[in-house]
């Protein structure tokens, strides 16, 4: 009797027909993923807004502020515009800055590493913070001075 063959994967082994197996189901697992899954047709980087637009096949746009994205936030305009869409949509390249994004992970808000997005969720606090203080700072300077909430518009 003849042993079946096996392939080997790192520790896993399995027989030929059991990889024939998972190998079709994966396929079919990516196949429906393709039918229901967003996929981008189009990418560009608007340098006067500095966003990430990315339109996708159900019809929708989405901006992507381009200083939230690990690694694209320290390029420069050039960098950041050296971008293109991978295989049937389902990823991006920025090919100067060698960084990578899976358009679903863009829609689901993964910008980078967990670490990354603590740094991104700190130094947004701090600048509302420092907005708010701001708006307070002018409100008080407002109510000190009345002359300057009164005045007339001039034409």
């Amino acid at each position: 009797m003849a042993k079946p063959k096996v392939i080997r994967i790192g520790r896993w082994e399995w027989t030929a027909e059991e990889y024939a197996a998972m190998s079709a189901a994966a396929k079919q697992r990516g196949l429906e993923s393709l039918k229901n899954d967003p996929l981008a047709i189009a990418v560009r980087y608007n340098r006067r807004s500095e966003q990430v637009v990315l339109e996708l096949n159900n019809g929708s746009t989405y901006s992507i502020p381009a200083k939230f994205l690990q690694g694209v936030a320290d390029a420069d305009h050039a960098a950041r515009a050296d971008i293109r869409i991978l295989g049937v949509g389902t990823a991006l390249e920025w090919t100067t800055i060698d960084m990578h994004f899976s358009v679903t992970g863009l829609l689901a808000g993964r910008f980078g590493t967990k670490k990354w997005l603590a740094g991104l969720q700190r130094r947004g606090n701090k600048a509302r913070s420092s907005v708010a203080a701001h708006s307070m700072a002018k409100s008080k300077s407002a109510l000190r001075s009345p002359r300057k909430v009164l005045a007339p518009r001039t034409a």
